[in-house]
């Protein structure tokens, strides 16, 4: 696992709506401070908010007293990149991960990612069946390279 080049994350769900998704997204960046050497720190500020009304917010700074969650400031970003993507995600979901450093990816793979020519760590939380079915079929002569961190 230390030997990932990348991390790709898939279906962690609404990050602006959804507590649990938000908890995955910070397990993503857990990962990815863990897996990232301390010599590849760059400097880096954001915070997120999610409000009672659901809307979601990137380097929001003055936060009314209605917020339901907000997650202190992300003052290191990691040089391990992260890919992420949710067909369920908004452009405010987007910006929200790309303040984070992370690739939003545009396209739906359907989980047919292939693993890179080091290991690739998959980050796939509550996804279907299908996706870790696509995942393995697409990178079957490759498995030594593939990490998956999943709950199916």
């Amino acid at each position: 696992l230390l030997q990932c080049e990348i991390i790709i994350s898939l279906g962690i769900g609404k990050i602006c709506s959804s507590p649990s998704s938000l908890l995955q997204l910070a397990m993503v960046v857990s990962i990815q401070k863990e897996l990232s050497a301390s010599d590849e720190i760059i400097e880096s500020f954001s915070t997120i908010t999610i409000d009672d009304d659901y809307s979601c917010a990137a380097d929001v700074r003055n936060h009314d007293k209605n917020s339901k969650i907000d997650i202190s400031p992300i003052k290191l970003q990691y040089k391990l990149k992260v890919s992420i993507f949710d067909p369920l995600f908004s452009d405010n979901e987007c910006e929200v991960c790309r303040s984070l450093g992370f690739m939003v990816s545009d396209e739906n793979m359907k989980g047919k990612h292939p693993a890179l020519k080091y290991k690739t760590c998959f980050v796939m939380p509550h996804c279907p069946y299908r996706l870790y079915v696509n995942l393995l079929w697409a990178n079957w002569d490759n498995l030594e390279n593939v990490v998956i961190l999943g709950n199916r």
